[in-house]
């Protein structure tokens, strides 16, 4: 499932898309954000809090 509303990052940390699927967050501005099929937005504090890792190894903040 998408979550279609875009991120608000202007006021709070960063806002990572999780790939719900293999469970890989990826940063604003790179080529999956936002773009897998399962997916959703959250915190980078709380992607990494719920077991997910980045996307090439590299964290966004």
């Amino acid at each position: 499932m998408v979550d279609s509303l875009a991120p608000d990052c202007a006021d709070g940390p960063v806002k990572v898309w999780i790939n719900t699927g293999s469970h890989v967050y990826h940063c604003p501005g790179s080529r999956y954000y936002g773009a897998t099929k399962r997916g959703r937005f959250a915190s980078e504090s709380e992607a990494v809090g719920t077991g997910n890792r980045p996307a090439y190894g590299q964290r966004c903040g």
